[in-house]
């Protein structure tokens, strides 16, 4: 994957390079590119689990079809804790908080917590790659153990989301 901070920086506009140009603005324009650039990446860490999603839909599908009805109750736990991820993922805190603010956030703290971010991509794929796995599994004893693997999983990738988190906190102070 690109770094998006990459992308941010060659897609400014003219008045952005103005901003960047003008005394006072340049650290606030810095600070707001880097703020697009998290947005962009939890954004696309968001349609890896929309990925994830429609898996875990599919192996629901199967299991109906296969009249597994003694797992239905785990893969809606799966696909509840999916969307509950989703969302906590797309409307986390974003990196900045603008120009007039009582919080200053130097460029250093939004890269480490953008480098952060960009480990949190391999677990998502992980989450992504496992659904795969089981959307293709046919024995429902083998698909049963992998889908209490994935609880653990979800479980996993939500507590390092949540560590996101705080370490935003701790920019922030």
């Amino acid at each position: 994957m690109n770094d998006m901070r990459d992308k941010v920086e060659r897609e400014r506009t003219l008045l952005k390079k103005i901003e960047l140009a003008i005394p006072g603005f340049r650290g606030y324009r810095k600070r707001e590119d880097l703020r697009i650039a998290d947005s962009l990446l939890r954004d696309y860490i968001a349609r890896i689990l929309d990925d994830a999603h429609e898996n875990l839909k599919e192996v629901r599908e199967n299991l109906s079809r296969n009249m597994a009805l003694d797992e239905m109750s785990l893969i809606g736990r799966l696909i509840n804790n999916m969307v509950a991820l989703k969302e906590s993922v797309r409307h986390a805190e974003q990196g900045y908080m603008g120009l007039v603010s009582d919080y200053r956030v130097d460029t250093d703290q939004l890269n480490r917590l953008y480098e952060f971010d960009v480990k949190l991509i391999e677990e998502v794929q992980a989450l992504r790659d496992y659904a795969v796995k089981m959307a293709e599994e046919e024995n429902i004893h083998e698909l049963h153990r992998m889908m209490k693997q994935y609880l653990g999983m979800m479980k996993d990738f939500n507590s390092l989301f949540r560590t996101r988190r705080n370490k935003m906190l701790g920019v922030f102070r």
